[in-house]
């Protein structure tokens, strides 16, 4: 993960909120054994993350029923993926990936609600090679805490890759 020139909001980000984004992407972009537990403890334990294998719920199990996500997935709330489940599978295709932050924005004084701006650089394990901007939000329930977590994240990415062989 790629933080060096990372451009921060002129608002007063907590540091615990500045380590999470930059830890949260340093293991995404992890191999490590232990990586999928460790990114699962970036969220709250009934935290949503909603990227492109669609929405996930909870780090370690099924959905709680009253946040109304059932209906995206399946019927049966105990089929649905947790975040750490989910990410046990992020290298099964992948060889290597990179995030780089580029910009930070935030609309609340106190950090609770950021749009992350960056670029995704990964190599695939047939050799192929992309890069791809994208833009996530995270929203925290309480920015004072140390560590923070994340109640919700959600990542858009453009639809087009520039795809090459290596």
């Amino acid at each position: 993960m790629s933080s060096n020139n990372v451009i921060w909001p002129d608002a007063t980000v907590p540091n615990a909120v500045k380590k999470w984004v930059i830890d949260f992407f340093a293991i995404a972009d992890s191999k490590e054994e232990d990586s999928a537990r460790k990114f699962a403890g970036f969220f709250h334990v009934d935290g949503v993350m909603v990227g492109m294998t669609g929405p996930l719920q909870g780090r370690e199990g099924a959905a709680n029923p009253n946040t109304g996500l059932n209906f995206m997935l399946s019927t049966d709330p105990s089929t649905e993926l947790a975040i750490y489940e989910s990410r046990l599978q992020a290298w099964n295709t992948v060889k290597s990936r990179t995030h780089t932050i580029q910009k930070v924005y935030t609309n609340k004084k106190d950090a609770s609600d950021i749009l992350i701006l960056g670029v995704l650089y990964s190599t695939l394990n047939n050799g192929r090679s992309f890069e791809m901007e994208f833009a996530a939000q995270a929203l925290f329930e309480d920015t004072t805490s140390d560590p923070v977590e994340a109640t919700h994240y959600k990542v858009w990415a453009v639809s087009h890759w520039s795809i090459r062989q290596n």
